[in-house]
């Protein structure tokens, strides 16, 4: 549904300023399919949270979980912010999809990123963790989405110039939508705060006016 027809926000192009080249698709996998894959047969989860469409797969013969974004050894995927008194949906299904990873009980999680590996236990609870606090605070999650979003920006453009954080903060959708719904700040203090606390997680650095990041693409 997000590939046909292909417009400006397929792949959360527009929203996100990231860019995609168009493809195309055979097939697709349904939550309950299973199929061959290296040798072995995997299963079709549904692992709504981060991506409400996402899947993982798990081979139970060897034990191996491939959970996307659904599940990292220190983390996951952002789930959106929402307002109101009302349970987060987000964080609600994101919460269901750690349960249905204790439940299948894995020996080793693949990760969408980092490494393999297994001690799944102490990553639900760092992951359960994260999601209540951002469910007590949608203001945190919403400057969570942001810093995220913004070193994923730096990944692929390789750097920025200090002095144009401001005014892209201020023209991407997602960074105003979340400066707007939950932040209530001005984009030159936003630009600052994300700055400096990216600095300080060492996620950035800035030298001679330029901000890069300190990971690999």
């Amino acid at each position: 549904k997000h590939v046909l027809p292909w417009n400006d926000q397929s792949a959360w192009c527009e929203m996100t300023d990231q860019f995609a080249e168009r493809f195309d698709f055979d097939d697709i996998i349904k939550p309950g399919d299973a199929f061959l894959a290296g040798g072995m047969t995997w299963h079709a989860f549904a692992a709504p949270g981060h991506d409400m469409d996402a899947l993982m797969y798990f081979c139970a013969d060897e034990g191996i979980l491939i959970t996307g974004d659904a599940l990292w050894e220190n983390g996951m995927g952002f789930v959106w912010p929402t307002k109101g008194p009302e349970a987060n949906p987000f964080i609600d299904a994101a919460l269901a999809t750690l349960n249905e990873i204790e439940a299948l009980q894995p020996r080793c999680i693949i990760p969408g990123h980092g490494e393999p590996f297994g001690g799944v236990a102490r990553a639900l609870e760092r992951a359960r963790g994260r999601l209540h606090a951002f469910a007590k605070a949608p203001e945190k999650n919403a400057r969570h989405v942001v810093k995220v979003m913004f070193v994923f920006a730096l990944l692929d453009k390789q750097r920025m110039a200090v002095t144009d954080v401001t005014a892209y903060l201020a023209g991407v959708p997602v960074y105003r939508d979340m400066n707007e719904g939950y932040l209530f700040c001005d984009y030159e203090m936003l630009a600052e705060r994300t700055l400096s606390e990216l600095v300080a997680a060492n996620a950035i650095k800035i030298e001679e006016g330029w901000v890069t990041p300190n990971m690999a693409a």
